[in-house]
């Protein structure tokens, strides 16, 4: 009997065009079934250690192997690559710690600067707005004293959030111990999964897991090595036009790169507003800094350390980060294009068991 293709055209066309149309049922789904998000909520809570422990994982993976072919055993590769990620660690939260209520007193500060440039705004006889239309400047001054009366308001929102925080604490300080199972027993998970499929089918899935296992590797990966280097880029940016805090908003950057299209964009949005009540000459200069980065980024880090991993388009990305987004907030922004890799390998590999003619090849071989 001939099989039924819902999709025409190449298995690259076909991947993109299942894509779409499983965000358009997901969206779909959740106008009609509001529970939906409850369910998704309650299932990424509980895979998120286990999502998190994979993310420690491939990104020790590398350290181990190198280990291992200057004659580690492999689990005490994995002892020994742990005994020098955990000081890496400690001593990042010892930093963190010790700029802590800097960092406080100068969220204060620039809160008294905020207000103060807004109150020499609204003279309306000299700055920046000065040559605006009443109107028009009205109506900025307008905007800007509704969002800093908001801010405290956010501030409260923000703490009465502690719960979840604390509970993101104890999956951060769980997953390195799943990681580590993970690591030294990593194919006995893939042999244990292969154990629930039709022998028939069984080689199939085996080979499945192996392929979506060294994407999501590559992706992780390129993505963190571009993060870190991106982040590095913009503290010296920074530190180069005198705008204070430059390691904190390096931080952010790096983990705002993560948002593949938007993530960049967000993270821009904090030293920009920082920047205002210091006058609009550093504005600016942080605006240069965050265009450099960016064009070092498009230009030369991405292409060379995360080249074509992903063999999505732009449009794809962009709708599963969207869609992502509105289901499970920027944890879902962060876990489409990951999710949306394995969707892309499922397909092939249905494409490779339905053919009559044998297996459909994936464009990566």
């Amino acid at each position: 009997m001939k099989s039924v293709q819902l999709f025409r055209g190449s298995p690259s066309e076909r991947a993109v065009l299942w894509g779409f149309a499983l965000l358009l049922l997901a969206l779909l789904l959740r106008g009609a079934l509001p529970v939906l998000t409850t369910l998704l909520s309650f299932a990424l809570k509980v895979s998120l250690p286990f999502l998190l422990a994979l993310f420690v994982a491939y990104l020790l993976e590398p350290g181990v192997r190198v280990l291992e072919r200057r004659g580690f055993e492999r689990r005490r590769a994995v002892q020994a690559v742990y005994a020098f990620f955990f000081l890496l660690v400690g001593f990042a939260l010892a930093l963190a710690v010790f700029r802590l209520d800097e960092v406080a007193k100068g969220v204060q500060s620039f809160l008294h600067r905020l207000a103060a440039s807004f109150e020499e705004l609204g003279d309306g006889t000299e700055g920046p707005l000065a040559a605006l239309p009443p109107s028009l400047r009205a109506e900025v001054l307008r905007w800007g004293a509704h969002l800093y009366a908001r801010l405290p308001e956010l501030a409260v929102a923000q703490l009465e959030k502690l719960d979840n925080l604390w509970n993101f604490v104890f999956v951060v300080t769980l997953s390195p111990f799943i990681a580590y199972f993970y690591l030294v027993d990593g194919e006995a998970f893939f042999r244990f999964f292969a154990l629930g499929v039709p022998p028939a089918w069984r080689a199939t899935f085996a080979h499945l897991l192996f392929r979506i296992d060294g994407r999501l590797a590559r992706y992780v990966r390129g993505l963190v090595y571009v993060a870190v280097l991106e982040g590095i880029l913009v503290y010296l940016g920074y530190r180069l036009v005198g705008l204070p805090f430059a390691a904190v908003f390096a931080v952010l950057t790096a983990i705002f790169e993560f948002v593949p299209f938007v993530g960049p964009v967000l993270a821009a949005g904090f030293p920009l507003l920082y920047a205002v009540p210091l006058g609009w000459s550093k504005v600016l200069s942080a605006f240069a800094v965050v265009l450099v980065a960016q064009l070092v980024e498009n230009n030369l880090l991405s292409p060379l350390i995360s080249g074509k991993v992903t063999d999505l388009h732009p449009l794809a990305i962009l709708t599963a980060v969207l869609v992502g987004g509105e289901l499970l907030g920027f944890l879902g922004m962060v876990l489409a294009v990951p999710v949306s890799l394995v969707v892309r390998e499922v397909v092939f590999a249905w494409d490779s068991l339905r053919a009559p003619e044998g297996p459909t090849p994936s464009p990566d071989g």
